[in-house]
């Protein structure tokens, strides 16, 4: 439990060294005796951000830092002890959900780079999903936001390195767009005109 409550300042740490907490409710740290229930986001709040989906009753403890404005600051970071042997799962649970990060930023493109860059990392019952740092001016090229997000990233790697004495692999998948089987035409989603629900009726 030492450990996760490390990973827990680590999450404050964050916030803080890369330049989001501002953006940001205050941490609540949990404590040796810390259950789900102490938490800075109220479980209510978590199935609309890349929680969800999750089962609390696998998880023996979390915290969770979530952006009070999503649609223009995608900024989380979740950091939490699963049961033993629903780490994996937690795992897939959040690259499904991130791919919904990814379908966002494709749509309507800001802070592309940070998006990109999120780390998803597990250590033994742990996982730690991250999405912060600071974003780029307007006016930046995709160069500067792209140079700025890996500058962002790397204190955020240093920050968990020096926990854990090296770096786990980057879990996180960026899915490819998948086209439609006509080719890449659009077609609604209807073999013809037959299915297609009648407006009002």
């Amino acid at each position: 439990m030492k450990k996760f409550i490390s990973m827990a300042i680590m999450a404050a740490m964050i916030l803080t060294m890369a330049g989001c907490s501002d953006n940001k409710e205050n941490s609540s740290i949990p404590s040796e005796s810390s259950s789900t229930s102490d938490v800075s986001k109220p479980e209510s709040e978590l199935f609309l951000s890349n929680m969800a989906g999750i089962d609390l009753s696998q998880l023996e403890s979390y915290t969770a830092k979530i952006s009070p404005v999503p649609a223009v600051d995608l900024d989380t970071v979740f950091v939490m002890k699963c049961k033993s042997g629903y780490a994996d799962t937690a795992v897939d649970i959040l690259n499904e959900n991130y791919a919904h990060n990814i379908s966002y930023i494709r749509q309507y493109a800001f802070n592309v780079a940070k998006v990109e860059g999120a780390r998803l990392y597990k250590i033994g019952d742990i996982v730690m999903f991250i999405l912060a740092g600071n974003i780029a001016d307007s006016d930046a090229t995709a160069e500067d936001e792209a140079k700025l997000a890996a500058s962002e990233y790397e204190i955020i790697d240093n920050v968990i390195k020096s926990l854990f004495g090296t770096l786990p692999k980057n879990l996180a998948v960026i899915k490819e767009p998948e086209l439609p089987d006509n080719g890449g035409e659009f077609d609604g989603g209807f073999d013809n005109f037959e299915d297609m629900p009648i407006i009002g009726g």
